[in-house]
């Protein structure tokens, strides 16, 4: 008895880029076995052009600092000190929150004091979370300055840029765009895994340009005092 050879039906493509199927000698609907590896093979290629790029800008969570530079002491977070870093964006919209001088525990804008440590505690402070873009020579990553390394690059506290930012309309503006460019040298340390902080944390700022002005310097030169 001669065998019946299977039966094609005409190759279609669906939204989702898979060949049509064949029907099998045995009366079951297949996969049109080769368009249907070389479609797999196609996405194969793509999906791993897409994970080679994703891997040359690290996030901060994935960050792993070379290995040569690396240092830690005693089971304390990952610190290393690229050689150097440009600043390439600053987001200067949401720079601080109020904080409490005692237990540093982060509290909500309007707080009138700390409701860990009561009533005797001092007043609630504004201190400096700033979120900056920074370029090494390998990579682009996001960092956040608290208030000590903040500090070093805008020339004052907190709360005197908060002011100077609702006295003034386009303040903030103006300092992302003093920060914009600028090198320095940072000591960075890599979150650990399950820390309430996600971003590379900047834990020191060393400006490297001769004649550094602090940010606090440029906002006085283009909003005198009255």
């Amino acid at each position: 008895m001669t065998a019946v050879p299977p039966v094609r039906t005409p190759e279609k493509r669906g939204s989702g880029g898979v060949a049509a199927c064949q029907v099998r000698p045995d009366g079951r609907i297949g996969p049109n076995s080769e368009s249907y590896e070389r479609d797999l093979l196609e996405k194969t290629t793509q999906r791993r052009a897409i994970q080679k790029g994703a891997r040359r800008v690290s996030s901060g969570p994935k960050l792993r600092c070379p290995s040569s530079a690396c240092s830690t002491g005693g089971g304390a977070a990952a610190t290393w000190t690229p050689p150097f870093c440009t600043i390439v964006a600053a987001d200067t919209s949401n720079f601080s929150y109020l904080s409490c001088p005692l237990c540093q525990l982060a509290l909500p804008d309007q707080a009138a004091s700390c409701f860990v440590c009561g009533q005797s505690a001092p007043a609630p402070a504004r201190v400096y979370r700033l979120l900056l873009s920074i370029a090494t020579r390998d990579r682009v990553l996001p960092v956040v300055l608290f208030d000590r390394a903040a500090r070093d690059l805008m020339g004052c506290s907190a709360d005197e840029l908060a002011r100077l930012f609702a006295a003034h309309t386009g303040a903030a503006r103006a300092a992302a765009e003093a920060l914009n460019g600028e090198m320095c040298r940072m000591t960075l340390r890599v979150p650990r895994k399950g820390a309430a902080v996600e971003h590379t944390r900047a834990v020191s700022v060393v400006p490297l340009r001769d004649g550094f002005r602090p940010v606090i310097d440029t906002l006085r030169t283009l909003y005198p005092r009255r």
